[in-house]
């Protein structure tokens, strides 16, 4: 049998109630486990913190799943070091995904200007930046709208309206535009 297969067994026998009890538990191990890996990931494009914290929850059920005493460890302990192997799995991963990209620039450029893709990257660069400095909340609704997501859906997930979650994004929308004219990336002239 497929191992992702039977850990996928493994983590659907866990009832809802236990697994929220041992990521509790283990609260502290997964924000050590994603702060070691924080570093890693800010050369990465798409990838993020929260990425990091979903992937460190899972492969804390893995563990939860996976875990006999005869690992001669306890579980929590057993979690820490799947979440590590986990997390060093996928950043590594993206990181050969990234530097293969670096090897052969005519992949990325597919065609394009040098120096308009140059001027590209900057901007993307600013945006993450501008998005960054924004509240939680404001950063959430935007990654969600970026993806395409459902403003309602993610509002519903931060526990806010619909209503309160559109006028938070439209906030948000607000302040990168007026970032975004400050330092002339709108198009429009500006005195430097």
């Amino acid at each position: 049998m497929d191992p992702r297969r039977s850990i996928r067994a493994d983590l659907g026998a866990i009832d809802d109630r236990t697994a929220r009890a041992f990521l509790e538990v283990c609260a502290t191990a997964i924000a050590a486990e994603v702060r070691r890996f924080v570093p890693s990931v800010r050369v990465l494009q798409g990838v993020d913190e929260d990425d990091l914290v979903a992937l460190a929850r899972a492969a804390a059920l893995e563990a939860y799943a996976t875990w006999t005493p005869s690992r001669a460890c306890t579980r929590r302990t057993w979690a820490a070091r799947v979440m590590r192997w986990r997390l060093g799995e996928a950043v590594g991963r993206a990181l050969e995904r990234r530097d293969e990209y670096l090897e052969k620039p005519e992949a990325v450029l597919n065609g394009a200007n040098p120096s308009e893709v140059y001027d590209g990257l900057e901007r993307v660069s600013w945006l993450q930046g501008a998005v960054a400095k924004l509240p939680k909340r404001h950063q959430i609704l935007v990654a969600a709208k970026l993806r395409g997501e459902s403003t309602s859906a993610t509002g519903r997930s931060i526990g806010i309206g619909k209503t309160q979650a559109s006028r938070q994004l439209h906030e948000a929308i607000a302040l990168l535009a007026e970032a975004a004219h400050e330092v002339g990336l709108d198009g429009s002239e500006h005195d430097q």
